[in-house]
């Protein structure tokens, strides 16, 4: 079945408090605008991680941030789900930091106000690989119960919390790397010939590919296998610390 493909001015992948904030200036500036997130409901880790506070918004003694994300804090308190001191002294403008939220009406209030901006929202929708071109991201691929899908759009926003988007499409970044990691030099055989499955634009560095024959009955590994996340097209990786040079089969 060929992918379904979208046209959009603007994707936000990630429906976290940033991506919301992301996805409703936008289509209030006139964009048309996705917003894709992989659970059921938006509002990140202050919703799906129950940690239903919001950082300060003042500088110790006044407010000094405003915009969404103070417009979600003012219509929660109107609800009487936002936890705050009693009503200011006259004149006194509330700092709302470290602002306790109701997380069920704070999910509520996010589908109301991306719902009133006119975004188009997709749960359960993982987005697994930007689509890459001379240095610009043109698209992702997406996967869900609605089978594989491609976003193109005119500018894309990386909310996924992780720079997911931001770090397969080649962008630089830092962090700890481990021993499978895609964009690790190959540690032997078996790692190049699993990291020649991933695509180029990884950082696959395979030198040295080869194909083996383990014998029938050999026991190469027992334990768990890590989850394989963000891969398209499926496949199996087994990693072998020990590879018997006579399983090596000559070319």
């Amino acid at each position: 079945m060929k992918p379904k493909m979208h046209r959009l001015d603007v994707v936000v992948c990630g429906g976290g408090p940033s991506g919301v904030a992301a996805a409703i200036s936008a289509a209030r500036a006139g964009a048309t605008v996705a917003l894709i997130e992989a659970t059921g409901c938006l509002g990140g880790m202050a919703t799906n991680g129950l940690v239903p506070v919001f950082n300060p918004f003042s500088n110790g003694k006044y407010a000094v941030i405003r915009g969404i994300g103070w417009e979600v804090v003012r219509r929660l308190r109107a609800r009487g789900s936002a936890l705050l001191k009693p009503d200011p002294m006259p004149r006194e403008i509330p700092k709302y930091d470290w602002t306790g939220l109701d997380a069920e009406k704070l999910k509520a209030l996010l589908d109301e106000m991306v719902v009133e901006a006119k975004v188009a929202v997709r749960y359960f929708t993982q987005v697994t690989e930007p689509v890459v071109r001379s240095g610009r991201i043109l698209g992702v691929w997406t996967w869900s119960k609605s089978a594989l899908e491609q976003w193109r759009a005119k500018t894309f926003v990386d909310c996924t919390g992780d720079a997911d988007v931001a770090a397969r499409a080649g962008c630089p970044y830092e962090g700890q790397k481990s021993s499978l990691s895609p964009f690790s030099p190959p540690q032997g055989p078996l790692q190049a010939q699993m990291d020649l499955a991933l695509k180029p634009q990884w950082g696959n560095t395979a030198q040295n590919v080869v194909q083996i024959r383990v014998p029938a009955g050999t026991t190469i590994y027992e334990g768990f296998a890590a989850p394989q996340g963000g891969l398209l097209g499926g496949g199996s990786q087994v990693y072998i610390p020990k590879v018997d040079p006579a399983w090596v089969v000559k070319p």
